[in-house]
């Protein structure tokens, strides 16, 4: 149709193209239409035909690719660069956050596995030099909702400076499902009576804690303890402490 004359020229010059933003093909093509209308209102107060003179104005405006390429020429590269290293940035971040995810969800989930396994793991010496006169593998677990706390070793040592005995706790936490995030706080509710805190490390769903501190000697014992009020958790262990030393 006639009336779309305009349109159809506008749309040859936006393919034409390469630099232009959005903004800008709108503001050219706008500017193009204004033209070509006030040309073709100036035509037909002359005298002429409105079809006529709407295809003069058209045809006055020029080929439209050479249009195109001239607006094009004198527009700057810099936002048109600046988006298609946004396009590829995008590209780059749709592709590596789900391959980091996958990394760390199996690093989390080899981790658990050797938490709940290991019987030895890569572990700090607190005892600070001090004679361990006894140290007892132990195999007690304590089963929770989601997740299992793992006590698998004791240590017995003297401080010949302070002349006292020394106990020190080694336990282990993890998700039941190795695939679960779990719960870091598990150690914030967890303790042993008359014990500090010591070193550990905590993982996404795993870790390690250790708890050492000063005991009679020949105390048969000490007590493992977690306290949860909002999940209604309260358990109490009793850990064995073997005074045997060894030669």
């Amino acid at each position: 149709m006639k009336e779309n004359i305009y349109e159809e020229y506008c749309k040859q010059v936006r393919q034409s193209l390469k630099k232009a933003t959005r903004k800008e093909r709108d503001s050219l093509t706008e500017e193009l239409l204004d033209h070509m209308e006030s040309h073709a209102e100036a035509l037909v107060e002359l005298g002429w035909e409105l079809e006529e003179a709407r295809d003069y104005a058209v045809r006055a405006m020029g080929d439209p690719e050479t249009v195109g390429r001239q607006y094009d020429e004198k527009l700057s590269s810099f936002w048109l660069i600046c988006w298609y290293a946004l396009r590829v940035v995008l590209v780059v971040l749709a592709v590596w956050i789900p391959f980091i995810f996958v990394i760390d969800q199996g690093s989390a989930v080899c981790y658990n596995l050797q938490t709940r396994w290991s019987k030895d793991p890569v572990w700090i010496d607190f005892s600070g030099g001090a004679d361990v006169l006894n140290r007892k593998t132990l195999e007690m677990e304590i089963p929770l909702d989601r997740h299992t706390v793992r006590i698998f070793r004791t240590e017995i040592y003297y401080e010949e400076v302070r002349e006292r005995y020394m106990a020190r706790i080694y336990t282990a936490y993890y998700s039941n499902n190795p695939f679960h995030p779990g719960s870091r706080l598990i150690t914030s509710w967890a303790g042993v009576e008359g014990l500090d805190g010591g070193g550990g490390h905590l993982y996404i769903n795993s870790g390690y804690q250790t708890y050492y501190g000063e005991v009679e000697k020949g105390q048969e014992h000490v007590v493992f303890y977690i306290e949860n009020d909002a999940t209604d958790t309260h358990v109490q262990v009793q850990v064995p402490l073997d005074w045997e030393e060894i030669r």
